[in-house]
């Protein structure tokens, strides 16, 4: 099910928020400050974040400009009042998708996370970053035609981070995500199964199509993709016979 997160100073908006979107079949998980929302968007992937404006520091702004600066692309809903225009107008600037005045009525809540949920959603068959290629109904990973012997782990671990190319993905994100059973896995797991997987990457010329982001995790390195795609190509043409 779609996994929400909802933040919000007045804990009995946020429980009447989090029972009604749990009757309409979203997982949910709920914050009442900024700080512990924080914890949460470092640790977790949302599909949708419902984020009170008024917090107290950080604030919603605050919050709302670090997640985006850390690559969080999950739609953003700020909840602002109805007669702060300014406040609206500062919560797009600052990354948000929509904004909903309180107070609202919760199938207005329910029109607009189905509105956001809709835009979000991305069907596809194959994913496609520079030269690599990832079948997902075959189970099948290749780079420039090379095709790459993956773990069925492996697999999984490069498929979820090519499909969030702009986010900054933690160990602890990989792990909630990618892991079905995450008992007696640790972090330090993660990291082993990143390195032998960007070994094997490296084999076929591609080490750093996996990015290490000093003391935060690991994203997907379109440029180095791109630029090794055209070096290849720029030798495979010099040695075209005329």
């Amino acid at each position: 099910m779609p996994k929400v997160l909802v933040v919000d100073r007045d804990e009995i908006l946020l429980k009447q928020i989090s029972d009604w979107l749990e009757s309409q079949h979203l997982t949910v998980e709920t914050a009442s400050t900024g700080a512990a929302a924080q914890k949460l968007l470092a640790k977790h992937l949302f599909d949708i974040v419902i984020l009170d404006w008024y917090l107290a520091a950080p604030t919603g702004l605050e919050l709302c400009k670090w997640f985006r600066s850390r690559g969080g692309s999950s739609p953003l809903l700020a909840l602002t009042d109805a007669y702060e225009v300014e406040h609206k107008i500062e919560a797009f600037t600052a990354g948000a998708d929509d904004c909903l005045s309180k107070p609202f009525s919760l199938r207005e809540l329910t029109v607009r996370v189905n509105a956001l949920r809709r835009r979000s959603m991305v069907t596809y068959s194959r994913i496609v970053e520079g030269p690599l290629t990832i079948d997902p109904t075959m189970h099948t990973a290749s780079i420039s035609g090379h095709m790459l012997s993956l773990t069925a782990t492996e697999f999984s671990l490069l498929e979820y981070i090519a499909l969030h190319p702009n986010n900054v993905l933690s160990p602890t994100v990989l792990l909630n995500n990618v892991w079905k059973d995450s008992v007696g896995t640790s972090c330090d797991t993660v990291r082993a199964y990143v390195k032998r997987l960007r070994q094997k990457l490296e084999a076929v010329g591609y080490r750093d199509l996996i990015e290490n982001v000093h003391g935060v995790g690991y994203r997907m390195n379109s440029a180095a993709t791109n630029d090794a795609f055209v070096a290849a190509a720029q030798v495979s043409a010099a040695f075209v016979p005329f």
